[in-house]
């Protein structure tokens, strides 16, 4: 310490001291002034912080353009609200260990050629994705290794090109609550009725979807009216399922569930 005679000149522990004293944004600023700075900030934190990378700690397109050149070797988990095909090209080019993206967007369709390009992808969140503006959840079964999808806030009519993701494990659907909420027929108006799918019609349309996911081994849905009928043929459909997690508005009497031994079965409201 009695040579150093600028803060560059500091060895790596007192930078280590420095940086852990910063948020994410300021340590980004700080290894931007100093190629020292940004050699030191690259060695302590590329595996070690940021195998999870959130969006509100990168929250422009430049922190992103800087921070995984230097570090995206160690992200394995990417979650955005604003994403851009910039971002997903940057993930691309930068994030060879990569295994889950979460993205919560309007534009899916401006993404889609550089998200189908992350053959590391094992998981994927979509929220607010609409399949009536582009295929991108048919479009999915070119990720090899993909085997976790999770839709949320989407309607019942994006779930049909679920189908063809053959290699899935486990699903989670969150509907929008106006999807599965029925009004009082008193409420509902001959167009509506005409529109709106009985409970068991509609749950008939969800095990067509499920048939071809012989690997599905998890599912949590929100489905209005699932009863214990419902749930012996869900099991049959999928022969693998051993999770299965059912939100409901109603209570459900457990002593007319049937016996399925290997299914570890969760009810919540």
């Amino acid at each position: 310490m009695k040579d150093c005679k600028n803060i560059v000149d500091l060895n790596l522990d007192i930078l280590q001291l420095i940086f852990d004293q910063l948020t994410r944004v300021d340590q980004l600023n700080l290894a931007r002034t100093h190629p020292i700075f940004c050699d030191a900030f690259a060695y302590l934190y590329r595996e070690k912080l940021f195998k999870e990378v959130y969006e509100f700690q990168l929250p422009t397109v430049e922190d992103w353009r800087y921070f995984l050149p230097l570090c995206g070797s160690g992200v394995q988990s990417l979650y955005t609200y604003s994403c851009t095909d910039q971002m997903v090209e940057l993930a691309l080019q930068f994030c060879p260990k990569l295994e889950l993206i979460s993205i919560l967007s309007y534009g899916f369709s401006n993404i889609q050629h550089n998200l189908l390009q992350i053959k590391t992808l094992q998981e994927i969140e979509l929220i607010n994705f609409s399949s009536q503006k582009n295929s991108l959840i048919e479009l999915l079964h070119e990720l090899p290794k993909l085997r976790i999808l999770r839709l949320k806030n989407c309607k019942f009519d994006d779930l049909f090109q679920i189908k063809y993701l053959t290699q899935l494990e486990e699903l989670e659907v969150r509907l929008k609550h106006d999807c599965y909420k029925k009004k009082p027929v008193t409420e509902i108006d001959s167009h509506e009725m005409m529109q709106d799918l009985p409970d068991r019609q509609q749950f008939e349309q969800f095990l067509d979807i499920c048939e071809p996911l012989k690997k599905l081994r998890s599912l949590s849905i929100n489905l209005p009216h699932i009863d214990a009928k419902a749930i012996q043929e869900l099991s049959l459909k999928c022969p693998l399922l051993i999770n299965l997690e059912l939100w409901m508005d109603v209570a459900i009497d457990r002593s007319e569930l049937p016996i399925i031994p290997k299914l570890n079965l969760t009810l919540r409201k």
